[in-house]
């Protein structure tokens, strides 16, 4: 299979057909003041790129995400993925994505057109690929290794941020309560997202430094992924491990900093390790959708009937 396309933004707008560049923008509402019919006429990409770089940087990075997203998804897989997606919901459409004339532009015009669809149909690739043997490529012109967390004690992350090198960065999801003045250059808070699946996509590693939810449901969705967890070792966790093998990077509760940062650090150096396999595998098969209706069913049963399946 091929592998995704290095994501340089400047070389991968050269590669975009410049009226999906323009939708993306005119989308999100924004270099609606570019000649775009001028551009588009003599297939000029450095206003553009030149534009977006002045947009605030909040904003710039959001669009730079979509464009790994695009060139991580441009693959054979993610291709053949789309189009299952398209024939099944569109069917009319089909006509339209198979006359993108390359790969990125499939996944771009998919992004454009179905945003609903996109992030199940790159976790469907992502799947695949993994099942097939290969680990994602890196993203590596992203600050490196950007964390996912959840808004439970995110202090312990913040402060562990500090003990990394500088290539790190940490992006904490969800609501929290943390002073501004905390967080350091290198953390980053967003609102919830409706889509965590294309972070975990980016993420190269979950960190949950909960001290009261031992095994929420976003380490599931962190093994499905493919991404290595960094964790507490509370009961239910050594539980799990007990039962299926070595799943996690486990640390006391309430580490130091130091010894926090460590876990991250050697999660990300085992990325390969067959624990996060074992995870992706373990949360296949006990929280595969079948899986789940099935015991809500004997659960109903057992409360209404008195029996279990």
């Amino acid at each position: 299979m091929a592998h995704p396309i290095h994501c340089d933004p400047r070389t991968l707008l050269k590669q975009l057909a410049i009226p999906l560049v323009q939708r993306l923008f005119e989308q999100r509402g924004e270099l609606l003041d570019l000649p775009w019919s001028e551009l588009r006429q003599k297939k000029q990409v450095a206003p553009i790129y030149a534009a977006w770089q002045r947009l605030p940087e909040d904003r710039r990075r959001e669009v730079q995400i979509v464009f790994h997203e695009i060139a991580g998804a441009a693959t054979e897989l993610g291709i053949a993925a789309f189009a299952q997606e398209v024939k099944h919901a569109a069917p009319g459409d089909v006509w339209k994505f198979n006359a993108c004339r390359s790969r990125l532009n499939k996944a771009l015009w998919f992004y454009l057109s179905f945003p609903e669809l996109f992030e199940r149909a790159t976790l469907f690739a992502r799947a695949d690929s993994l099942t097939t043997g290969r680990f994602a490529i890196r993203r590596d012109d992203l600050p490196r290794a950007p964390i996912i967390a959840v808004e439970k004690n995110v202090q312990a992350l913040i402060d562990a941020v500090e003990h990394l090198d500088e290539s790190w960065h940490a992006v904490i999801i969800g609501p929290q309560y943390v002073p501004l003045e905390r967080l350091g250059p290198r953390v980053h808070l967003l609102p919830a997202q409706r889509r965590i699946g294309n972070w975990l996509g980016i993420a190269d590693v979950l960190c949950h430094p909960s001290d009261y939810e031992s095994h929420c449901f976003s380490i599931n969705e962190a093994w499905l992924a493919g991404v290595p967890v960094v964790s507490y070792d509370y009961l239910v966790n050594r539980q799990f491990e007990e039962r299926h093998g070595p799943l996690m990077w486990l640390v006391t509760t309430r580490p130091e900093p130091a010894r926090l940062a460590a876990a991250i650090g050697e999660s990300y150096a085992g990325r390969n390790d067959p624990r996060v396999a074992r995870a992706r595998e373990v949360a296949s098969r006990e929280y595969a959708a079948p899986v789940m209706g099935r015991r809500w069913s004997d659960l109903c049963q057992h409360v209404l009937y008195g029996r279990m399946a």
